[in-house]
């Protein structure tokens, strides 16, 4: 590469090439010297937006995040040709003008991919999770106030803070006896061998036990307490929704 320098006036603007002086490079970055400063960080803004976005997007499993990173590399990669008046054989280009608008749509395409991004990836590590299918629940058919109590696991697919119950109580011998409307449900976490504090929980309505951090699984107990103290009051437990949640 020559020593050659590109000659700048008081004024600041670079001064034309002398034909022949300067190497290819040289070139390039006397041409991009001569647009304006808002339209230089423009397009820096665009490639570096760019780069971010086709990393994430190559981080992803999916064939549409990379089908999209591939088209946004092909837009950046014809848009610097046309920026800077590059010809090559067989290749598209785009004229400076086209060019330029091309990297105004290209930064707000990306400023907009990026928050829709931004958004989809909070929502998708913060909504619940709907386990109810994967549980297994036991001893729940008959369960009285003086019986050992129904056993309910979960597995922990998502890391959140709780997980979210809905009860359903059914009398499991009407005619010995209305149980129901008295009945409510002490929920109890276990973790090897230690027990949490019950957490009381009325029939249809949402209850929240707490989650071990980097667990699993979870192992509940879940104890049928009376308001009558009718030891022949049993009931038939019913669970209608599970969901891993964040508070």
């Amino acid at each position: 590469m020559t020593d050659d320098k590109i000659a700048v006036p008081s004024g600041g603007s670079p001064r034309a090439p002398t034909p022949g002086s300067l190497t290819r490079w040289d070139t390039a970055y006397h041409k991009w010297k001569l647009l304006s400063p808002r339209f230089r960080a423009a397009a820096a803004g665009a490639f570096v937006s760019t780069v971010v976005l086709v990393s994430f997007s190559v981080a992803k499993a999916g064939i549409a995040p990379r089908i999209v990173s591939t088209m946004a590399v092909l837009a950046s990669l014809v848009t610097i040709l046309g920026l800077f008046d590059v010809k090559i054989r067989e290749f598209p280009s785009l004229s400076r003008r086209a060019a330029g608008g091309l990297i105004y749509l290209i930064l707000v395409m990306n400023v907009l991919a990026g928050t829709g991004w931004g958004i989809s990836s909070y929502h998708q590590a913060h909504r619940a999770v709907d386990v109810l299918a994967m549980i297994t629940i036991s001893r729940n058919i008959d369960l009285r106030p003086d019986g050992a109590p129904a056993t309910l696991d979960a597995p922990i697919t998502a890391q959140r803070d709780d997980i979210v119950l809905v009860f359903q109580a059914v009398d499991h011998n009407p005619e010995g006896g209305i149980c129901t409307p008295f009945a409510e449900f002490l929920v109890t976490r276990r973790l090897s061998g230690n027990a949490t504090a019950p957490v009381a929980a009325a029939p249809g309505r949402p209850v929240r036990v707490d989650l071990p951090r980097g667990g699993t699984n979870v192992h509940l107990e879940i104890a049928l307490k009376d308001a009558r103290q009718l030891r022949n009051c049993g009931v038939d437990l019913r669970v209608t929704s599970v969901k891993l949640a964040n508070r």
